[in-house]
């Protein structure tokens, strides 16, 4: 019987060195839909434009992506 072994994923760096550990969370370790809900200033439309480019570097078609936000500043944003 062969045996493989799996690497982890390294996560690019441009994502890893630009989120808190709890926006780092949001981004890697959810799966499916996501409602990202914080308070001002939290970093809201980071961690979606974040999860977004990490969804693509993980293979998932960009039209395939539907992104939802209530504000124009962060519609410009992203």
């Amino acid at each position: 019987m062969k045996r493989y072994t799996l690497k982890a994923h390294k996560l690019p760096s441009h994502i890893e060195d630009a989120l808190d550990e709890e926006q780092l969370d949001s981004v890697v370790k959810s799966s499916g839909r996501s409602l990202i809900v914080a308070g001002p200033g939290s970093g809201k439309t980071r961690v979606i434009t974040y999860k977004i480019a990490y969804l693509v570097t993980q293979g998932i078609k960009p039209e395939n992506i539907l992104l939802v936000t209530f504000t124009r500043a962060a519609s410009r944003e992203m």
